[in-house]
């Protein structure tokens, strides 16, 4: 007798871990689809936004420069400094 009911509590455990496990499973596979697509979404406005960057960086490249100084570091208030 104590066998018997050995085994259906040992088959009753089993069945409630597989129950659980179903159900992750399942709760799992619910959510997939919303993260595949926030992947998705991630990956297409990462690319595109480096497409856009890529595309300032050429335009900016072949836009004319202003004048440059000939000394950009000299002191501008020496004058200034010897009264």
């Amino acid at each position: 007798m104590y066998f018997y009911i050995h085994w259906i509590v040992y088959l009753l455990g089993t069945y409630t871990r597989i129950s659980t496990m179903k159900h992750t499973l399942i709760i799992s596979l619910c959510f997939a689809p919303l993260a595949i697509c926030y992947i998705l979404i991630k990956l297409s406005l990462w690319l595109s936004t480096s497409v856009d960057e890529a595309k300032y960086v050429r335009e900016d490249s072949k836009r004319p420069h202003g004048p440059y100084l000939a000394d950009a570091y000299a002191d501008v208030d020496k004058e200034e400094e010897a009264d």
